[in-house]
């Protein structure tokens, strides 16, 4: 057995340990006292004496502590286990990219990587995700200072754009916002949004277009024309990195009306049918390739309602239900499922010959930690065909954007803001 394995098996005794001290505690703040002790204990004995071998980031016991913070100790415990099982697939893979730690590439599988299928944060509607913007821009104007006004307003534009320049979109948001607030300048509210969205913040970003695009609904002569179509795109590409798919087919779908010109036109039109792609309406999305001028349309169509090679996650999870391993094969992950089969294998035969031989205590752990790794064997094999289904979607949208010639959202986002189309 090799040292990834042995890690592995130590580390399952400790969760079959933890088990143990969550259920015997009586409320849930000891269960989380005891999580947390459990976990650093290990993290200071036996895993700093083995030193950074995990192959993952981060590691499986600051995983499983994270996992049991974050679900319950039964989903914690689940989850954790399948991780044990594909930490081999995933680090080989590296899907979530990878990270330096103490000196070494580690592949990246955080908690949110392997619940997104069922526990992701519950999508905000579009009313919803403004006010929680609206409350962040409220609490910037309400923390400036007096000696604001009277800096130079365009040496203020200057840094500002500057500091976006440099990558440093959450220092610069509030100097555009108190420009936004006193000027009632468009240019200043699309630098601000993009400055949030450069900081990541992007119901703010959202909040600061609507905002503007308010202002020119009530006020259209000056700017409305050139302005309005633009904020709207903006917006779209705000409520698609956010996960609001419905939202920013709208936003397109209106910037694309509003547009005078033909290459915005086009553009709003392509980033609504990936948007559609996105929320799984393929053929809505189809049916929009269709007015689109594009010389390649019908390929695209073509290819958009091409069958993708999809996985039952109900299929994969009884399949390694009946026989562990099988559903992590039917993904594609045979790694994985030989791993499983083998541990949930090893510990239903040493399950048997320590109650045969009358090793209670010895059968009861043992059984315990088999009946862990049989738990995330099956939580292992929906997880694979949804990171399957999940990869595949990806792919078919990727290939869609190339063909119409889409520049990913930050750059788009850059020179929607900056030039002219």
């Amino acid at each position: 057995m090799n040292s990834s394995s042995c890690r592995s098996n130590v580390q399952a005794f400790f969760v079959a340990g933890w088990l143990f001290l969550s259920m015997a505690a009586p409320a849930q703040q000891e269960v989380l006292n005891a999580d947390s002790w459990f976990w650093r204990t290990y993290q200071h004995t036996i895993g700093k004496a083995d030193g950074d071998r995990c192959p993952m980031s981060p590691s499986c016991s600051a995983y499983a502590e994270q996992a049991i913070r974050k679900h319950g100790w039964i989903m914690g415990w689940i989850m954790t286990f399948d991780r044990f099982c594909h930490e081999g697939t995933e680090a080989r893979l590296a899907a979530n990219g990878i990270r330096y730690r103490n000196g070494r590439l580690k592949a990246i599988s955080e908690v949110e990587h392997n619940d997104f299928w069922w526990a992701s944060a519950s999508a905000l509607d579009e009313a919803s995700f403004l006010k929680q913007g609206q409350t962040e821009l409220d609490r910037i104007q309400g923390s400036e200072d007096d000696s604001f006004r009277l800096t130079c307003l365009s040496w203020v534009r200057d840094v500002g754009s500057r500091l976006i320049d440099l990558g440093e979109g959450a220092r610069a948001a509030p100097l555009f916002v108190a420009l936004w607030t006193r000027q009632r300048d468009p240019a200043d509210a699309l630098q601000g949004a993009l400055a949030f969205a450069e900081a990541g913040n992007m119901a703010a970003s959202a909040a600061l277009l609507e905002d503007l695009l308010d202002l020119l609904q009530m006020d259209n002569r000056i700017w409305g024309n050139e302005i309005r179509p633009r904020a709207k795109l903006a917006q779209g590409f705000i409520y698609r990195k956010s996960g609001l798919f419905d939202a920013a087919v709208e936003s397109f779908d209106q910037a694309e009306q509003w547009a005078s010109a033909k290459t915005m036109r086009q553009h709003a039109a392509a980033y609504s049918a990936v948007s559609l792609m996105e929320a799984q309406r393929w053929k809505k999305a189809a049916l929009r390739i269709d007015n689109l001028d594009h010389p390649d349309a019908a390929l695209i169509r073509m290819e958009i309602e091409t069958d993708v090679e999809w996985r039952s996650p109900w299929l994969a999870g009884t399949m390694s239900a009946i026989l562990p391993g099988s559903g992590q094969v039917y993904c594609g992950r045979y790694q994985e499922g030989i791993w499983a089969f083998v541990m949930c294998g090893v510990f239903a035969a040493a399950t048997y010959e320590s109650f045969n031989q009358d090793f209670e205590w010895v059968g009861a752990a043992a059984a315990l930690t088999g009946l862990s790794w049989y738990s995330g064997n099956i939580y292992g094999a929906v997880n694979a065909a949804h990171k399957h289904n999940r990869r595949a979607r990806a792919q078919r949208i990727r290939s869609v954007a190339e063909r119409l010639e889409l520049r990913p959202d930050n750059h788009a986002l850059h020179l929607l803001m900056r030039f002219d189309w």
